[in-house]
């Protein structure tokens, strides 16, 4: 938007009576419009609400500017005491009720086909779950701590969709029988967070608040560990409640990584927040509801509809956590899956991307932990055909190793049916599709 048009829009918002407007374009050519919208105080409460949102549609007419476009709503009140039910029920927050629930609905929509019911699927975060942020296992941990139970902050590089990106993991401290010990979520975390993922799709137990940025769950740890159990990973409540301590405890860092910058874009916990209740109140009542907000980067996704609906059944069979990265690497990046249509991918892809191949000193060890990972995939029916070339190095062992993997027929509809979901969602929305 040029500085002209600014000019020219503007003026257009100052005509109309009670609007004031203010645009501002930044560096990166990006436009910033705020507005402050007045009503008349001659008239009865009700209807100087419903003129605030005249005037409102009027500005952004002008702008040439859709509803869905706000990024912040706020209203002031004379008397809020007693107006504060009278805004509730009016039009504006109507406008933005109706906003979230939409969101938040098309987040818990899936669409399903025979064999694959709503009960077997969830939602893969893109850029969070390309994100290696479990790759410490409990073992390497005890190597790392210093006498004292301290984990350092741990830069794991990585590649998102062609950008260098660092991920800077800051540790939890956990008060244990031992004492005070510092822990890196790892692949118990990442099963209770994707279990919370899972429950964030069910009808009373996701939310999703846009104006304050902020979404999550809110859950009983009864219903979170039988999900667990449920799928194959049954855990003690006092583990449960320790993952999640982890979760809210630790947090992460993604910066640029190509040496250009190193602003963060992105600095939260794993869980933004927590609430629940002590140990002697969960012994007594596991159904005690427990909230807890998600990483700022799984609102933006609910927010921009950057989600991808997946097998979380298939996901939560894995053994092995090289297998649950694979599997979200595919259904992320593999979205035009068909049976006669290779997916190829090198290991040093694999090892720099997910940071799990890095504890192997010997690259034979390396390798033939990947071919037991994608024989996983074989096993769950996520490819039915892998393709091994190895591409010689030193001293017989090999530099690298390409795969060229073949789809089942059963992960190309799930794809096929994530990418109409995805369709159907953009076009309720508004938004436009890639």
């Amino acid at each position: 938007m040029t500085a002209q048009l600014i000019e020219t829009v503007a003026a257009a918002s100052a005509a109309i009576e009670g609007v004031a407007q203010r645009s501002f374009t930044g560096a990166n050519g990006d436009t910033e419009h705020f507005f402050m919208v007045e009503t008349s105080a001659s008239l009865p409460f009700p209807a100087q609400l419903d003129l605030i949102r005249q005037r409102y549609a009027a500005a952004l007419q002008a702008l040439g500017l859709s509803d869905n476009t706000a990024v912040f709503r706020r209203i002031f009140l004379s008397d809020a005491l007693n107006q504060a039910a009278m805004v509730r029920d009016s039009q504006p927050a109507a406008d933005e009720l109706a906003k979230q629930c939409r969101q938040l609905e098309l987040f818990q929509t899936f669409f399903t086909t025979p064999g694959l019911d709503r009960e077997t699927l969830s939602n893969a975060i893109d850029l969070w779950d390309a994100i290696p942020r479990y790759t410490v296992s409990r073992a390497r941990m005890n190597k790392m701590r210093t006498r004292d139970g301290f984990l350092e902050a741990l830069e794991v590089p990585f590649r998102y969709r062609g950008s260098d990106l660092v991920a800077v993991l800051l540790p939890a401290r956990i008060k244990t029988a031992k004492g005070m010990v510092s822990y890196y979520p790892s692949a118990r975390e990442e099963i209770v967070e994707h279990a919370l993922r899972k429950l964030a799709t069910e009808d009373g137990m996701g939310w999703y608040d846009d104006r304050r940025n902020r979404s999550g769950v809110r859950f009983s740890l009864y219903a979170l560990r039988g999900l667990l159990a449920n799928e194959g990973h049954a855990l003690r409540y006092d583990e449960i409640v320790e993952s999640l301590r982890i979760l809210a405890l630790s947090s992460i860092e993604i910066r640029a990584g190509s040496g250009e910058s190193d602003e963060a874009f992105a600095m939260s916990n794993y869980l933004a927040s927590l609430a629940g209740v002590k140990r002697k109140d969960y012994d007594k009542e596991p159904s005690a509801r427990w909230v807890a907000q998600f990483h700022p980067l799984v609102t933006a996704s609910i927010r921009a509809i950057t989600y991808r609906q997946y097998n979380f059944r298939r996901l939560m069979r894995c053994r092995t956590q090289l297998a649950r990265f694979l599997t979200h690497r595919l259904v992320l990046l593999y979205t035009q899956a068909a049976e006669a249509v290779p997916w190829d991918i090198l290991m040093s892809t694999i090892k720099r991307d997910s940071s799990l191949l890095d504890g192997y000193n010997r690259p034979n060890n390396a390798v033939a932990a990947l071919d037991d990972a994608m024989e996983e995939l074989r096993e769950i029916g996520v490819i039915a055909s892998i393709e091994r070339t190895r591409i010689p190095g030193k001293h017989n062992t090999p530099a690298d190793v390409r795969y060229r993997l073949l789809p089942t027929e059963s992960f190309v509809r799930e794809q096929r049916s994530a990418n109409g979901r995805r369709r159907l969602a953009l076009a309720a929305s508004g938004k436009r599709g890639e």
